[in-house]
């Protein structure tokens, strides 16, 4: 076992089958070697480590984990079948005199073929329907994760194999999704990353890995061999960009000098101011030129993780696909050069340098006589189609929910404060409820109609002097919920002024949704688009195709579910209202709020002034989201105030379902820090979103979601101006049939 090892350290597969049909199994059972048996099939003891070959062979206990032990194994079915004369293993182990052995091989060799017929496609052909396949769709509406997918792809995009491992741990994710953009080996491949693809291969992620699974990107049908071959011709772009990356910082560390030795001197008058211009037209020209010089470091940086990202590890990846089992005969689809499509195999995707044809070539002889492994079914990358343990719908430790358990709520430690809406009704006069604004004749532009309905919204919710309780959100620094701020009834009625300002009826929408069966939210042009969606959306394959074998994070969705389904991104309608308007609710908000902005000492604006009068109304229809994103500070610019965190009322929390606010934190990768060329997450220069691919990762885990009921206020710093850092944070996805509503505002700081 020990030489096995040492051969498999030296690049030798496992895989072949000689002219008898003799597997490695074959002979290690003709010899009774049962340690080399039990090696290459994967098995280990308890403790994890090879274990005793005699224990493992003479326990009739049943496996604890078999999958995982596939996974590991070197040899699959085809391995174990009768060779040329009709004997398996597990005869020739009868023969050579150990009956154990081949009883233990009989198990085994029943195992893959079961697995066989539940995971691959049988000599090629499509699925066969059969009925002993789980079949069952799960549904994922509502399941929520700690890691979104576009981490979960971005480990593998990093070549981070622990991150990958504690993302399988924690989330029900499984190794061989696809998402619609390729699944992990897919990516790690795409990268170069050949470690992370030696790990996946060798069954780390305690699952089989499908090596010929082919990727559902563009529909090109791509296997991870065919992006193999793809590396092979990023190696003169990336000889390329290697030399104008050099050539740039090469400029970049020469001192420029500019001679102004002649401004020393005391020239003939109006001498001088000409001297004076050439050195400013000297230093402009010099600057103008160190940042031309630091584009083209960025851009050569930009093609060094995309298109020539991996290029150094062509041949160690397309061997150890190879040894994998996987197949070179493997037939895909990719643009023509003179449009429609063209058949290809992957060494026809190495490009047109002789150099890698011929080692392409030379790779594929070596493991001419390997068997492959078969090719999954076409569902094998679903979400619902490999998941084999129950799905949590929800993550309880990062959640802050509307239930009021987790405040102290009672009369002795709140004298005068109420929970039940019945309650806090019966506290106020019938003179004083929201009846006495006409909801459905408030116009958004009637100043004295919007801040008596404002005004109602603060009495109904308590009585005078009523503080509402603070609930602070936990692993995000500075943020709070504010339980009550405004009344349910008026809460209702500021949802109908809301739908109002919406340029389509919500009735409408889920009409036209309703009787479609499908779709999700409004279908609207997004006001952002990356050059990913853009290419998406216009249906360019060759650009398409190019996207999927240099940079296919960039084709992750920053709004997708779990199961790959994309959600819907919104935007707000702007409504300006008076000072006037928020007074009242700000006055009840107040004793709550911090005083002054942690560290620069501005105080909260004066009584009155707190709350920032543009407000972003938002409608949620089911199946939309917002992006992840940062909010940015801002400033009044007639009286100097600036924003320090985001306000977001909640119009009817307890009616809908989903739509948490969500918020996540950087996750520190290894990998990352390795590779200079790559980095873990970066602000776009439009909005501070989140950015995904062109070199950038997007790894980041959710450390809390709140749930805030009607009426309820989320405070949180922005800007980096509050007293924690500026968080990364999204509206998730809303579930059911009822719209979420939500006021967005700011709280403002500053003297007058």
């Amino acid at each position: 076992r020990d030489v096995c090892r040492y051969v498999r350290s030296l690049g030798v597969t496992f895989r072949l089958l000689n002219a008898n049909g003799h597997s490695a199994v074959h002979k290690a059972a003709q010899r009774g070697r049962r340690d080399v048996c039990a090696w290459l099939l994967g098995r280990r003891g308890d403790d994890g480590d090879d274990g005793d070959a005699d224990a493992i062979v003479e326990s009739d206990a049943p496996e604890s984990d078999a999958e995982a032990a596939w996974a590991r194994a070197l040899v699959g079915s085809a391995h174990l079948a009768p060779d040329n004369e009709g004997f398996t293993p597990a005869d020739h182990a009868r023969l050579a005199g150990d009956a154990r052995l081949a009883a233990w091989l009989r198990a085994r060799q029943r195992e893959a073929s079961a697995r066989e017929r539940a995971r691959f496609i049988r000599d090629g052909r499509a699925d066969d329907g059969n009925d002993s396949v789980d079949r069952r769709v799960r549904d994922a509406s509502g399941v929520e994760t700690t890691y979104p997918p576009a981490t979960y792809y971005g480990a593998a995009a990093v070549g981070d194999v622990h991150l990958l491992d504690e993302i399988l741990d924690t989330d029900p994710y499984h190794v061989n999704q696809d998402n619609g953009t390729g699944a992990p080996l897919h990516f790690a491949v795409t990268y170069g990353r050949v470690d992370a693809v030696r790990a996946l291969l060798a069954g780390g992620m305690r699952a089989a890995v499908n090596v010929n699974q082919r990727s559902k990107a563009g529909g090109f049908g791509l296997t991870p061999l065919h992006l193999a071959a793809t590396l092979f011709r990023k190696r003169r772009v990336a000889a390329a960009a290697r030399a104008d990356l050099a050539a740039a910082e090469a400029e970049l560390a020469s001192e420029a000098s500019v001679d102004r030795s002649k401004t020393d001197q005391r020239p003939i008058k109006g001498v001088r101011r000409s001297i004076k211009e050439e050195v400013k037209a000297a230093r402009a020209a010099e600057k103008a030129a160190r940042k031309a010089a630091h584009r083209r470091a960025a851009a050569a940086r930009r093609v060094l993780a995309t298109h020539g990202a991996g290029a150094e590890e062509a041949r160690r990846t397309y061997r150890l696909l190879l040894q994998s089992g996987a197949d070179p005969r493997a037939v895909a689809i990719a643009p023509s050069p003179g449009g429609g499509f063209v058949r290809v195999v992957p060494a026809d995707l190495a490009g047109d340098d002789e150099d890698a044809i011929a080692e392409v070539a030379s790779l594929e002889s070596e493991a001419a006589e390997s068997v492959p492994e078969p090719f999954p079914r076409a569902n094998a990358g679903d979400w619902s189609a490999d998941l084999a343990r129950p799905v949590a719908r929800s993550n309880a430790a990062y959640d802050v929910d509307s239930s009021p358990d987790d405040v102290d709520s009672s009369p002795e430690s709140n004298p005068g404060s109420t929970n039940a809406d019945d309650e806090a009704a019966a506290e106020v006069g019938p003179d004083d409820r929201v009846s006495e604004v006409d909801a459905a004749a408030v116009d958004p532009r009637d100043a004295d109609r919007v801040e008596a309905l404002f005004r109602a919204a603060a009495r109904e919710a308590g009585s005078a002097g009523e503080v509402p309780a603070r609930v602070d959100v936990p692993g995000v620094p500075g943020a709070f919920l504010l339980r009550r701020v405004m009344g349910k009834r008026a809460c209702a009625a500021l949802v109908d002024v809301v739908e109002s300002m919406q340029p389509t009826r919500v009735g409408d929408v889920m009409t036209r949704r309703d009787s479609a069966g499908e779709g999700r939210g409004e279908k609207m042009a997004p006001r952002r688009e990356s050059a990913a969606e853009r290419v998406l959306r216009v249906g360019d394959n060759a650009e398409l195709f190019d996207l999927v074998v240099t940079d296919p994070l960039a084709l992750v969705p920053a709004t997708d579910g779990v199961d790959g389904e994309t959600f819907v991104p919104v935007e707000p309608v702007r409504w300006k209202v008076s000072p006037a308007a928020l007074a009242a609710v700000a006055e009840r908000c107040r004793p709550s709020l911090p005083e002054a902005v942690e560290g620069s000492g501005e105080p909260l604006a004066r009584a009155g002034s707190e709350f920032a009068t543009s407000l972003r109304c938002y409608r949620y229809l089911p199946g939309t989201a917002s992006l992840p994103h940062y909010d940015k500070s801002t400033t009044d610019t007639e009286t100097g105030a600036f924003s320090a965190y985001t306000v977001v009322v909640y119009l009817n929390g307890d009616e809908h379902g989903g739509g948490v606010t969500s918020f996540f934190e950087p996750v520190r990768s290894k990998a990352v820090d390795a590779d200079e060329g790559t980095r873990a997450s970066r602000s776009s220069k439009r909005g501070l979103t989140w950015a995904v691919g062109g070199g950038t990762a997007p790894l980041y885990k959710i450390v809390a979601r709140v749930k805030g009921g009607t009426g309820d206020a989320l405070f949180f710093p922005h800007g980096g101006r509050g007293a924690g850092r500026n968080p990364l944070h999204e509206g998730s996805p809303v579930t059911g049939k009822i719209p979420k509503y939500i006021l967005r505002t700011d709280l403002m700081f500053g003297r007058d």
